[in-house]
């Protein structure tokens, strides 16, 4: 027995012993057909209800009336289900195709005229399912279903078409899971609202699980007709904007889940007698004629995470400290919220004062403070919550100071957001240092956000020591994660706060997106520093950044960076003779979605240590510069949707340009569909290089007469994000299609071949030994000669 926690209430788990089960076993005698079994047959005087099986293509033979009741199939992910292996079985009333793979159900398996007809069906999971059938119509006539599991289907057609109008048909149903359904099939706008509407008509349902759908912004006041409803699912709907005031009316409802719903304005959630229909997010309402809040509904309330929303409606401080928020020890996540620019009753530090978080806290979360000091204990923070390993302040527009954060001896994430009044970050985040204890000894992770006053940024910071002056130390010792977005006044007196050693060998990342400032600060290194600058930095990602890259001097303090990624950026050029020389580390560079860029820097060729170049989406570049052939360490290229760049590539002239490089890969989006517009002579022709990783994803398979081996071997070392393989029928054996099996190719893979006179068993050998990996889209078609 344990006990855990489920939408924030104590739950008993119980865990049945193995005796137990096995006596469980016993008593079901012969009813009880194991997936050990190597056939699907239940045999000549079998009586069994209930089947666990291990293959889903074999049939299910009935020699004598089918009785079986309940059956799973387990672990079948790699063999393709068929519809007699379970079509026979008349009676069912569970049937589990969860663990299956494209199932090719019937026409319909519910008629009762048909065949197949299963319709005393009252359990069907179909989760994760790929259904190569009208869903729809193969639904259609099973009336006795209470509970239908549809999470993750991807269906052939259009999903929407006709279910609605089966799903009403479903009146019995009392649990119905459609996670994620409406996204993996292409549903919005109008039809998602259909859909919801469908379903609000099956007035015995008490459970729906519809998150992970991005599409569904809003639910219509039509889902108040459920008034059996007791579990409303909606986490990870990331759109979700509001919530009707209908669902007020459902008064069965115990668990209402908007975990990251994180558009969802959560004074829309509803308001219940029971509170714990919404922990852990608690919505404060003032209401019209009391003298006090709600807030005091939270009083018995000790769950594991909390969320108090619209604390601007608290009427007086005394409601704040009547919760005893102090005394919770369960809570582990707290989160704070006022709404920014709302009426108060009370003043926000007046309120904050009496909210003492309990001392065993893990994480906290404070939104839309509108004073301009703290209380007493987020002043002294590291006393009263020496636990806190992940802390966000965001929304404080009158604060022109921040608490002594640095003090935390476990922070490891700290997110600051949109605080108006801040323009100087130095001691008074890092602390007094009264322990001679480093600034944020733990901290990994920090993002400063929206923070449109911030000027200055000094990463140093000072404690007592025992002469006369202050001694000073660098803060953030183990930082290795730093984002800067839109700070455009930021500028940095000081060296990036980043980590001189990682755990892990891991890197040390900064991002900058739109904080213009930040690219062209420059500063004195002191000695002290030197040599903790030259460990710092190693990953640098630059987006939005409207100064050229001759302004970046930034550049020059990160000596020991390995990798720049430069993204949506609008000058590229650079006269410096010396600015990229200061790169001395750099392996990687990401150029992507420049779009008004011309040309690369011509001193590319200063980044002498420079082994990976990836262009994408720069469709204003039409040449390398001539200083590529100074990359004599220059392992990988890679171009993308650059059509002007990918035309000079393929010149002869050029080629010898590039002759050093070891791995090209030129992905022009065109050419991924020539199996549509050339035959393959036309392919072959444009193919003909000796390097063959020039014209990739496309690759044609050659083999002379005489050859034991065709030039298929030549991929194996080769990992574009698409690929297209002509020509299979060329192909010698199946080891010579073996050698490219870990081939990850990560968006499409589309394996073509064509009849021949030769042995056409080479065309499934071959597929079968190219085993693809990870691969979201395959296609496999032939292609016939003209």
């Amino acid at each position: 027995m344990q006990t855990s926690e489920v939408y924030s209430e104590k739950v008993t788990v119980f865990t049945m012993h193995d005796l137990v089960h096995d006596l469980a076993i016993s008593l079901l005698d012969n009813k009880l057909l194991d997936k050990s079994k190597r056939e699907n047959n239940l045999g000549r005087s079998s009586h069994y209800q209930y089947a666990l099986l291990g293959d889903c293509s074999m049939p299910l033979w009935l020699k004598s009336a089918a009785e079986l009741i309940a059956l799973r199939f387990l672990d079948c992910r790699s063999t393709e289900l068929h519809g007699a292996a379970f079509a026979p079985a008349r009676s069912l009333r569970v049937l589990d195709l969860s663990e299956c793979c494209s199932p090719k159900l019937p026409d319909s398996i519910g008629e009762s005229e048909s065949l197949w007809s299963l319709s005393r069906l009252e359990h069907l999971s179909l989760s994760g399912c790929t259904i190569n059938a009208d869903l729809a119509k193969a639904l259609c006539g099973l009336t006795e279903l209470q509970y239908l599991d549809l999470s993750q289907v991807p269906c052939s057609g259009n999903l929407c078409r006709g279910l609605q109008q089966v799903l009403v048909t479903f009146t019995k149903l009392r649990f119905l899971d459609v996670r994620g359904v409406l996204d993996w099939n292409g549903v919005g706008g109008a039809e998602t609202e259909t859909f919801i509407e469908a379903i609000s008509r099956l007035s015995r349902l008490e459970c729906l699980y519809i998150g992970w759908n991005d599409c569904l912004h809003n639910i219509p006041e039509s889902i108040g007709n459920l008034r059996k409803l007791r579990t409303l699912d909606l986490s990870h709907c990331v759109n979700l904007e509001r919530l009707p005031a209908a669902i007020s009316r459902i008064d069965n409802m115990k668990f209402l889940n908007v975990a990251r719903c994180d558009r969802l304005d959560k004074s829309t959630l509803p308001l219940y007698k029971n509170v714990a229909v919404l922990l852990p997010y608690f919505v404060v309402h003032a209401g019209d004629s009391e003298s006090s809040s709600n807030l005091y509904q939270l009083e018995y309330e000790n769950p594991t995470k909390v969320e108090m929303i619209g604390l601007e409606n608290v009427k007086s401080a005394g409601e704040a400290q009547k919760i005893m928020l102090v005394k919770k020890h369960r809570i582990k996540k707290l989160g704070l919220v006022w709404t920014r620019d709302a009426k108060r009753f009370v003043d926000d530090e007046d309120i904050l004062k009496q909210l003492v978080p309990p001392y065993n806290v893990g994480q906290m979360r404070l939104q839309g403070y509108n004073s301009a000091g703290f209380p007493s204990w987020m002043m002294d923070i590291a006393t009263y919550l020496p636990h806190l390993v992940d802390v966000t302040l965001e929304d404080m527009p009158n604060c022109s100071s921040l608490p002594p954060l640095g003090q935390l001896p476990n922070l490891e994430k700290l997110r600051i957001r949109r605080m108006d009044s801040i323009r100087k970050i130095g001691q008074d985040l890092y602390g007094d240092g009264g322990s001679k204890r480093r600034s944020f000894p733990r901290l990994r992770s920090f993002e400063l956000q929206e923070m449109k006053c911030l000027e200055e940024w000094n990463t140093s910071c000072s404690y007592p020591s025992s002469g006369d002056d202050d001694s000073k130390d660098q803060a953030f010792p183990n930082l290795e994660d730093l984002v800067i977005a839109d700070c455009p006044m930021l500028r940095f007196k000081s060296l990036l706060p980043l980590a001189e050693q990682t755990s892990l060998g891991w890197n040390r990342n900064t991002t900058i997106i739109r904080s213009g400032q930040v690219i062209p600060s420059s500063w004195k290194c002191s000695a002290e520093f030197d040599a903790y600058s030259s460990a710092a930095t190693t990953c640098l990602r630059v987006q939005r950044c409207e100064a050229p890259l001759r302004q970046w001097s930034l550049l020059r303090h990160l000596p020991c960076l390995k990798e720049l990624r430069i993204e949506d950026c609008s000058d590229l050029t650079c006269s410096s003779t010396d600015l990229l020389r200061c790169l001395p580390s750099l392996e990687a560079l990401y150029v992507r979605d420049c779009k008004s860029i011309a040309a690369l820097p011509e001193r590319l060729g200063d980044l002498t240590s420079l082994k990976k170049l990836k262009i994408r989406n720069c469709e204003g570049v039409k040449a390398l510069p001539e200083s590529i052939q100074q990359l004599t360490c220059l392992q990988c290229l890679k171009i993308y949707s650059c059509p002007q760049l990918v035309q000079w590539c393929k010149s002869e002239e050029n080629k010898m340009k590039l002759a050093h490089i070891k791995q090209i890969i030129i992905d022009y989006v065109r050419l991924c569909v020539i199996s549509m517009q050339e035959s393959d002579r036309e392919v072959e022709t444009k193919l003909q290089y000796k390097n063959e990783a020039i014209l990739l994803p496309n690759f044609v398979v050659h083999a002379a007469d005489g050859e034991a081996i065709s030039n298929i071997y030549q991929l194996e070392y080769e990992n574009p994000t698409n690929f297209v393989i002509c020509r299979l029928e060329k192909v010698k054996s199946a080891e010579d299609a073996q050698r490219i099996k870990q081939v990850e190719c990560l968006e499409e893979e589309v394996w073509k071949t064509r009849p021949s006179d030769e042995d056409g068993s080479n065309e499934l050998v071959s597929i079968q030994g190219c085993v693809p990996v990870l691969v979201k889209h395959m296609i496999i078609y032939t292609v016939a000669m003209k």
